[in-house]
């Protein structure tokens, strides 16, 4: 799976266990990035977002308050199921699945968390193809 956050992108899974002498396929794999967006070709395979266009990458771009709690929009592919998670503290490694929209998925996408306070908090979302 691929997780993405507006700190940072982590890569979670994928080929890891590739038999090609060593994990050195696999390695080249996760780093090779066509685009130089900073997010691997592998990252994107798996977001289902362009590894040739540097626009097209999974990202929050948004979170936003609202009377109905908080909005968020970000910007994805179409093939991957999408997760929205939330956690109180980065430091409990905890998170909450808020929402979860299999694919087809649109490449904008946005939902409101009404049952977020004013206390403080943190999203990401979790893709896996």
């Amino acid at each position: 799976s691929l997780i993405c956050s507006l700190a940072a992108l982590a890569f979670g899974a994928g080929i890891a266990n590739a038999q090609d002498g060593g994990g050195r396929l696999a390695e080249f794999l996760k780093r090779a990035d066509a685009d130089g967006d900073g997010v691997s070709n592998l990252q994107e395979y798996i977001a289902d977002t362009n590894p040739t266009n540097s626009l097209s990458y999974l990202r929050l771009t948004s979170v936003q308050p609202s009377p109905g709690g908080f909005i968020l929009h970000w910007q994805g592919g179409i093939q991957a199921t999408q997760v929205v998670q939330r956690i109180g503290t980065i430091g409990s490694n905890i998170w909450q699945n808020i929402w979860t929209s299999p694919p087809p998925t649109p490449i904008s996408g946005s939902y409101t968390d009404a049952l977020a306070t004013n206390a403080a908090g943190f999203y990401r979302i979790e893709v896996s193809r």
